[in-house]
C-alpha cells in the first residue's frame, strides 16, 4: 500500500534490471539461434553437393561403361583386320 504512488516509477526499474541481468542470456540466445540459421543453410548446401557428386558420378560411370564396350568393338575389329592381313599376305606370298 505504501509503495503504491511510487510504482509507476518501481516497475520500469525491476523491469530494466531484470533485462540487464538477463541481457547475456538473451545475446547468447540469439547467436545460438544465428548458429542454427546457419547449421540449416550448412546442411542444405551438403545435401545439394552430396546430391550433385552422386549425379556426376552416376552420368561418370555410364560414360565408362560406353567407353569400355566401345575399347571391346575395337579389339574385335583389330583382331579381324590382323586375320584378314594375314590371309593377304598369304595369298600373296603364294
Amino acid at each position: 500500500m505504501l509503495a503504491r504512488p511510487y510504482m509507476p516509477f518501481i516497475v520500469p526499474l525491476i523491469e530494466r534490471f531484470k533485462f540487464k541481468m538477463t541481457y547475456d542470456v538473451n545475446v547468447r540466445i540469439d547467436g545460438v539461434a544465428t548458429d542454427l540459421n546457419l547449421n540449416k543453410e550448412h546442411t542444405k548446401m551438403l545435401h545439394s553437393l552430396g546430391h550433385n557428386l552422386v549425379v556426376e558420378l552416376t552420368k561418370l560411370k555410364i560414360e565408362e561403361d560406353g567407353l569400355k564396350s566401345r575399347i571391346r568393338i575395337l579389339e574385335k575389329d583389330l583382331e579381324t583386320l590382323g586375320k584378314r592381313e594375314r590371309v593377304i599376305e598369304k595369298r600373296v606370298v603364294e
